[in-house]
């Protein structure tokens, strides 16, 4: 990390621009949703050991798990897809 973000030439950095412009889908309004989800994919990806937790309506937290996979018909695309845990 550099300060609050990933350094943007790591691996991880570049991991996480593309999650983000992923779940953002060209709308700023989602910002905070993408940063979350972003931040859980490349966590889960670089295998870090710390998984992010969203408080849900009834006061209890949920773990935030993102995987990833390649896309078999498209190479260079990535899927994620949430787990439900």
């Amino acid at each position: 990390m550099n300060g609050e973000k990933w350094k943007e030439d790591s691996e991880i950095g570049k991991a996480f621009e593309k999650a983000y412009k992923y779940f953002e889908n060209g709308n700023p309004s989602k910002k905070n949703f993408a940063y979350e989800m972003a931040m859980a994919s490349v966590l889960n990806q670089s295998d870090t050991g710390v998984t992010i937790n969203k408080k849900d309506a009834s006061g209890n937290f949920k773990p935030i798990v993102i995987k990833t996979y390649p896309d078999l018909r498209k190479p260079k695309k990535t899927i994620y897809i949430q787990d439900c845990l």
